[in-house]
């Protein structure tokens, strides 16, 4: 009995100092707090950029429209100028 507190005492020693494995397990948690960050922020970048190619899409759209009908080429449209007839004054 007399022993069993030495060696008890000596456990508590080695035990609440920090082990090889636990310096690893923090190592890694700190390597995935890393990642996600940066996973996190490459996400925002990639909403950034879509954000932008839809409205330079739809500026193009907009603008390629916009030449057709300024020159004349509107499939949309149908309309035909109404002409005097030679016999109307």
């Amino acid at each position: 009995m007399n022993r069993a507190s030495a060696v008890l005492e000596e456990w508590s020693r080695q035990v609440d100092g920090t082990q090889p494995r636990d310096k690893e397990v923090q190592d890694l948690k700190a390597a995935l707090t890393y990642a996600r960050a940066g996973s996190r922020e490459l996400r925002e970048r990639t909403r950034e950029l879509e954000s932008q190619l839809t409205i330079a899409a739809t500026t193009i759209a907009e603008l390629h429209v916009e030449n057709q009908l300024l020159r004349g080429q509107d499939s949309t449209r149908g309309v035909t100028p109404i002409r005097k007839r030679p016999n109307d004054v």
